[in-house]
Formats: structure tokens, sequence, C-alpha cells
């Protein structure tokens, strides 16, 4: 900012303020002459008014949701948002579906100005994908894409050579209280698990698989 002002002081002539013979005009004794200057400044990224949201979801093929409330205006916002999530998810573009702007499902949002969307929403995208990525995480589980011959290419869990997710967990549907069931894919075994200890043997099953 000091070297904005130095530069306009410059160009305006802003010395010329100080000289009685520039300020006052012989000819027009009524007449003074004067040079203000004024500095204002649009704030971006203000805490507490600007803000984004985002939410990730994990779908059973291995494509992930992204919901964004940020409108595109024809900025490539949704391609710039959707990088953010899949270079975080460490997954190809191709793998992010991308939801903005319908206020039915998407989050809040403040608007698309200030070209500030892939700094605020870009924020929220980002905090998203590394919060699944941790769960993912903490349950051993990656995200990786299958681009090897003869195989069908797609994305896949560890090492598990069905596409999609190596299990299906089901809640509910006559299971005990505290219960859920696991299916492996690979093997078609079914297993009723405590949800307490449900972790750490799904771990054990893909592991396995």
């Amino acid at each position: 900012l000091d070297e904005c002002v130095a530069a306009g002081k410059q160009a305006v002539g802003w010395d010329r303020r100080f000289d009685p013979a520039w300020k006052a005009d012989p000819a027009r004794p009524h007449i003074r002459r004067g040079i203000g200057l004024a500095i204002c400044m649009h704030g971006t990224g203000i805490a507490g008014l600007d803000m984004g949201a985002a939410s990730i979801k994990l779908n059973d093929d291995g494509s992930f949701n992204l919901l964004v409330g940020a409108t595109d205006l024809g900025t490539g916002s949704d391609t710039v948002l959707a990088q953010i999530a899949a270079e975080t998810l460490g997954v190809p573009l191709e793998q992010i579906i991308i939801y903005s702007s319908d206020t039915d499902f998407t989050p809040f949002d403040t608007g698309a100005y200030a070209s500030s969307t892939t700094y605020i929403s870009g924020g929220a995208v980002l905090k998203a994908a590394e919060e699944l990525s941790s769960q993912l995480d903490g349950l051993g589980l990656s995200v990786i894409f299958d681009d090897r011959p003869k195989v069908s290419p797609g994305v896949k869990f560890k090492d598990a050579e069905l596409l999609g997710v190596p299990t299906i967990v089901t809640v509910g549907r006559g299971l005990a209280d505290g219960e859920i069931e696991v299916k492996d894919r690979a093997t078609g075994e079914r297993r009723n698990l405590a949800v307490d200890t449900a972790a750490e043997q799904i771990r054990e099953i893909v592991t396995a698989s």
C-alpha cells in the first residue's frame, strides 16, 4: 500500500499543494486549488462474513460426490474445486462428481464475488477432503486407480480385484443391537460384527482381500 500511495503522489504532483503560487490563481483570486487523497479497501475472506461449505460422500463404486454451494459463473470454479478434491484424495479427476448451486441439497455459500471462490470455497473443499482422507486412513483404506492391462479400469480399495469397495456393510435388517453385517465381496463371506470392534475387523478383511 505504501508503494501504491507513493506512485499516486508522484503521478498527481502531490507536492504542488505546498506551493502558494499553485494554490492561488492571480486571475481568479477567489478560487483556491487543492489535492486530496482517499484510500478504501474491499475485503475478501472476512471472518464471520465470507464463507463457503463443502461435503464429500464416498460412493460404492469408489467415486466421490462433491457438494458445494459455490456457483460457477463461467469462471471454471466447478473444475477448480473438483481438482482440489481429487488431488487431496489422490484419485483421478474423473472420479469426482460435483454438484453445485442446488439449494435443495448443497451446503450454504454466501455467493460468488470478490474473486474469492477458489480461496473460500476451495478451502472448504480442501478441509472436507482432508477429513475424509483421514477417516479412510484410519480404517487402513486407500483409493487407487487400477489401469493394469487386461483389467477393467476403475477405482479400487487396496489391492482387491473387485471393482469398488471390497466390503458391503449392512446396519439393521434384523441384526442385534450394536451389530453390523459385513460381506466380503471377494469371497461372499458374511460376518456379524460388534460395532465397537468393527473397524479393526473390517481392516483385517480388506488387508486379506
